[in-house]
């Protein structure tokens, strides 16, 4: 697929070139990097946190004050679904070694980010659930920001709006025809392997979801899910987008779906910025996941990358006031949020009331 390899062969030029623990000045624009203690921001600032692309950030709410993990990759030639498997392998030595059992929710940045946005989104979440957070690692920052605006707003924004545009057709072709099915499916595989993001979630999501039983693989029974939600933002929206679509439709008809699995819990699915078109060709999805996007009327990036979603929201009314204590559990369940722009920093005034929205949902 043209579009992977271009992503693919980008950041494998990119990433030797890029010092790491290079900070972005996007991310105080956008995320809350005060949250984070000055100690915490000079790990990140001099370059002695390394966390490439696909890493995993463990962040910990304020009061708990308890350090950064990372956990990556030993091999920093890895890419793909090797990466995302070396990084789900060490989060789990992590996660039994600091016993974690209560670390259930994943964070995703977006566009143009350092490792420094990851630990911010991840401190914004973490305090507003009062829990720990698995933040995904999206970008190496300043020296990163040309090719991930690009990557985002020429390459995968197109590409989504094109699926909006077709997406009753691409349903219908690929319930008749298996051979476009398989196709489609081939190029999403292949799509969420060139993103380190998205290849790190998949992982995420097939280690979580499914179980291996005497009768083969299957979906795990809901109450048996340690994930309970994916909170992303921006283009880490599209990163998301790629992992179900991959779980959908390389997943999902390959494995023995028990009825405990169309049970709640579902996985919260949480989305700030740019509307994506989530997955819902098969039924089953709307069982395991519960979907929440949400965007603000003067978010002019989330516009300009998904104005399809921009307008849809509007057209339908779903328009609510920022202090409005709204009722989530529609499915799927969205808003346009007044006077609310692009960033989810709590400090700032015309942030998305992410500290809000996320216990609500949860």
């Amino acid at each position: 697929m043209l579009l992977a390899k271009a992503i693919q062969t980008m950041e494998s030029v990119m990433q030797p070139l890029v010092k790491a623990g290079t900070a972005s000045k996007y991310d105080p624009e956008f995320y809350g990097v005060k949250a984070l203690t000055p100690k915490e921001r000079d790990l990140f600032s001099d370059g002695s946190l390394c966390a490439p692309e696909g890493s995993i950030l463990i962040v910990h709410p304020s009061v708990a004050g308890e350090d950064i993990l990372v956990c990556s990759s030993a091999d920093p030639t890895a890419t793909g679904e090797a990466l995302a498997k070396d990084v789900l392998a060490s989060l789990k030595v992590t996660i039994a070694n600091k016993e974690l059992a209560n670390l259930d929710t994943v964070a995703i940045p977006g566009n143009a980010t350092s490792p420094l946005a990851a630990a911010a989104l991840g401190r914004t979440v973490a305090n507003s659930l009062n829990s720990p957070v698995a933040a995904i690692v999206t970008g190496m920052g300043a020296a990163d920001t040309v090719w991930e605006t690009l990557c985002g707003g020429m390459l995968m924004a197109p590409a989504a709006s094109a699926l909006y545009t077709w997406d009753a057709v691409l349903q219908e072709m690929m319930k008749h025809n298996p051979i476009g099915n398989a196709l489609i499916a081939k190029d999403v595989q292949d799509l969420t392997a060139s993103i380190s993001e998205a290849a790190t979630l998949f992982e995420i999501l097939k280690d979580q979801m499914l179980e291996q039983t005497s009768h083969g693989l299957s979906l795990r029974p809901a109450a048996d899910r340690k994930l309970k939600m994916v909170v992303s933002h921006s283009k880490g929206n599209w990163g998301v987008l790629c992992a179900l679509l991959n779980f959908e439709l390389n997943v999902v008809e390959h494995v023995a779906a028990p009825a405990a699995a169309r049970c709640d819990p579902k996985v919260h699915i949480v989305t700030f910025g740019n509307w994506v078109n989530l997955p819902n060709l098969k039924p089953i999805m709307a069982d395991l996941f519960h979907y929440h996007q949400f965007m603000g009327t003067h978010d002019h990036i989330g516009g300009m990358g998904s104005s399809y979603g921009y307008a849809r929201l509007a057209l339908a009314g779903k328009v609510v006031a920022s202090d409005t204590a709204v009722d989530h559990q529609a499915n799927p369940d969205e808003a346009l949020y007044v006077k609310c722009s692009h960033n989810v920093d709590p400090d700032k005034t015309d942030h998305m009331p992410i500290e809000k929205i996320l216990p609500r949902i949860k």
